[in-house]
């Protein structure tokens, strides 16, 4: 069953909220935390799913060149899972980048069998350079080849 809300994009009032569900997957090792510094500089590419107001999900689509960009930071509070949620904020992301004309999307994630149902394929970050040399490599985890991230691609065109 469906819960009742808004997918819409995130405003900066949404920020504590949004690294609040970061931090506690993050804290679980489910995810890579994100300072509220570099939420609140990159707001623009986050969507929300709310509801009575409450920001309950999260996801954020991150332009790393012409052709590629990147969901980061999907999350949905743990109670509200299983509803559809986090579907939605990933079906936004992949508009989002189907509208700017971004032929591929790419992620990283602990939880590849969830992805791919959605049509996103396990590949090698290796094919990504704008993403390994640029951020990467400068991961406190290390490496995806050591902080267990599996690299996905979703190809729009």
């Amino acid at each position: 069953m469906e819960r009742l809300g808004i997918v819409g994009r995130a405003r900066p009032v949404d920020v504590e909220s949004i690294q609040r569900l970061v931090k506690y997957f993050a804290d679980q090792d489910r995810m890579l935390h994100r300072k509220l510094k570099d939420i609140r500089k990159d707001i623009g590419g986050f969507i929300v799913y709310r509801m009575g107001g409450e920001v309950v999900g999260c996801a954020a689509l991150h332009r790393l060149s012409d052709n590629l960009a990147e969901i980061r930071a999907v999350a949905v509070r743990e109670k509200d899972q299983k509803h559809g949620i986090g579907r939605k904020l990933v079906e936004a992301c992949l508009e989002k980048a189907r509208t700017s004309g971004i032929p591929d999307v790419l992620l990283l994630t602990y939880e590849p069998s969830y992805f791919s149902r959605f049509g996103f394929e396990k590949t090698k970050i290796e094919n990504f350079h704008h993403k390994l040399y640029g951020e990467c490599l400068n991961c406190p985890k290390g490496p995806p080849s050591k902080c267990g991230e599996i690299a996905m691609v979703y190809h729009l065109s």
